[in-house]
């Protein structure tokens, strides 16, 4: 009966565990906090799970996997919370295909994160991988400058260096930035890899990234839930969280494009860590609606769509396999 009801509804089955996930994290969290208040030791909440990282004694605050884990592991273990909290997704669409198509469906997700998944797709995706790679890598320089600008030469060596390396060997700290950020890396096997696929399979492309982006923006709310239970409701707040849909809308539209033309889900992983990496390593500190990842990803998106219309790439990847994604 339970492998029925994932496979007529795959979607429902797997937000629905990954939604539950976070939320178990969120009141333990909160709890956890409580009983160390309670034991006389003052403790902010938002340190907990959000805050309070930074890289390897550098200097400017970069959350990632790794440092998440050296702070968890050497000053605050219950940052390893964040770990369960990202990984959620990923979790659960490993749960549901697991329950819903065995073995098979295990393949089936884990096929999605070659690089390309037929020789057909090669040309495609090493195209639509170098589109990628230029445009961050450019825009990381244009961040580099702004910070020499602005908050001086000693900010800017610290986020050419955020791991220590040589600043000469920016372009491998560029790369690992992308691919060592905890929510692309943790996350997007969920989402690009189960769940977007699970849509495609019975709604047109573009309305499949529409609610994907919605439902994508509010599986992160509940960490949302105590600030806004101790604070309560402002403005900046509704603010923040308009443009936070926005962008993760866009970025989904982004990525299904991407999706239809590689077949995989690396690009996702790419345009998530590679966009993470702007805003923590080289992000300015400033605060207005949408940064420029906000206004590239937004524009990105109303581009492909005035361009591909709302099938977003969709015919070439039904040349190419002569299938839909499924």
């Amino acid at each position: 009966m339970l492998r029925a009801f994932i496979r007529r509804r795959p979607v429902v089955s797997y937000y629905g565990l990954a939604l539950t996930i976070v939320c178990l994290v969120i009141v333990w969290q909160v709890g956890f906090t409580l009983w160390r208040a309670g034991a006389g030791d003052p403790f902010d909440y938002s340190k907990v799970l959000f805050g309070g990282l930074t890289d390897f004694g550098h200097g400017r605050p970069y959350a990632n996997i790794i440092s998440i884990a050296w702070v968890a592991a050497t000053r605050e273990p219950a940052l390893f919370g964040i770990f369960v909290f990202a990984t959620a997704p990923t979790v659960s669409a490993i749960v549901t295909s697991w329950l819903g198509w065995g073995v098979e469906g295990l393949k089936t997700l884990f096929a999605r994160l070659k690089l390309w998944p037929t020789r057909a797709f090669r040309r495609d995706a090493l195209t639509g991988y170098a589109v990628i790679a230029i445009v961050f890598y450019l825009m990381a320089q244009m961040h580099l400058a702004l910070i020499d600008k602005i908050e001086g030469h000693a900010e800017m060596l610290k986020a050419l260096t955020p791991f220590g390396m040589p600043a000469i060997l920016f372009p491998l700290t560029f790369l690992i930035g992308g691919l060592i950020d905890d929510g692309a890396t943790d996350e997007e096997l969920g989402w690009r890899g189960f769940a977007l696929p699970s849509l495609l399979a019975k709604l047109p492309p573009l309305a499949a990234a529409l609610i994907l982006g919605v439902i994508w923006w509010f599986w992160h709310f509940p960490r949302e839930v105590p600030g806004l239970a101790l604070g309560g409701l402002s403005w900046g707040f509704v603010e923040g969280q308009a443009e936070f849909l926005a962008l993760v809308v866009a970025m989904t539209v982004v990525m299904t494009y991407f999706f239809h033309r590689t077949g995989s889900i690396v690009p996702a992983i790419l345009l998530h860590g590679w966009g993470n990496f702007l805003t923590k390593d080289l992000g300015l500190g400033t605060s207005y609606f949408f940064d420029d990842r906000g206004w590239l990803f937004v524009g990105s998106a109303i581009c492909l769509v005035l361009v591909t219309g709302p099938r977003l790439g969709r015919d070439r990847y039904l040349a190419l396999t002569g299938t839909a994604p499924a």
